[in-house]
C-alpha cells in the first residue's frame, strides 16, 4: 500500500510535521510573518546549546555564533522600538524621558535622568 515501510519514526516525523503547521497558522492568526521569522531565527540560536548540554564532547560554541545571536537581539530590539524613538533626536528623547518621568513620579526610586540633572549643577 501507500504507507508499507512506514515506521514508528517516519509517523514521528509526520506528526511533529502537522503540530509544526497548526504551530504556524496559530501565530499567523495572532502576529504577522516577522513573528514567525523572529521564533524559527530564537530557535536556530537555542539549537547549539541545547546539543552543547546534550553532546558535550562534540559540539563547540564559537565566536560566529555569539555574533549571530547579538546581532538577532539587536535587531529583535529595534523592531519592537517605537518608530518615534528611532527617528527622534537626543533632546527629543531627553523630554520624552522626563515626561515619563513625571508621570511616573508615584515611584520612589530617583530616574537616570533626575541623577544626571542633579550630577550637571555639581
Amino acid at each position: 500500500g501507500l504507507l508499507h515501510g512506514f515506521g514508528p519514526m517516519a509517523w514521528g516525523v509526520v506528526l511533529l510535521n502537522g503540530l509544526l503547521g497548526q504551530i504556524i497558522s496559530a501565530i499567523f492568526m495572532y502576529a504577522d510573518n516577522i513573528v514567525k521569522v523572529y521564533a524559527a531565527s530564537g530557535a536556530i540560536l537555542l539549537t547549539p546549546f541545547i546539543s552543547a548540554y546534550i553532546f558535550p564532547n562534540s559540539t563547540t560554541l564559537d565566536t560566529a555564533l555569539f555574533v549571530g545571536i547579538g546581532v538577532a537581539l539587536i535587531s529583535l530590539f529595534l523592531y519592537f522600538l517605537p518608530a518615534k524613538h528611532l527617528t527622534a533626536i537626543d533632546t527629543e528623547l531627553l523630554t520624552m524621558i522626563r515626561s515619563n518621568n513625571s508621570a511616573n513620579s508615584a515611584s520612589t526610586a530617583p530616574s537616570l535622568v533626575q541623577k544626571e540633572e542633579k550630577s550637571s549643577k555639581v
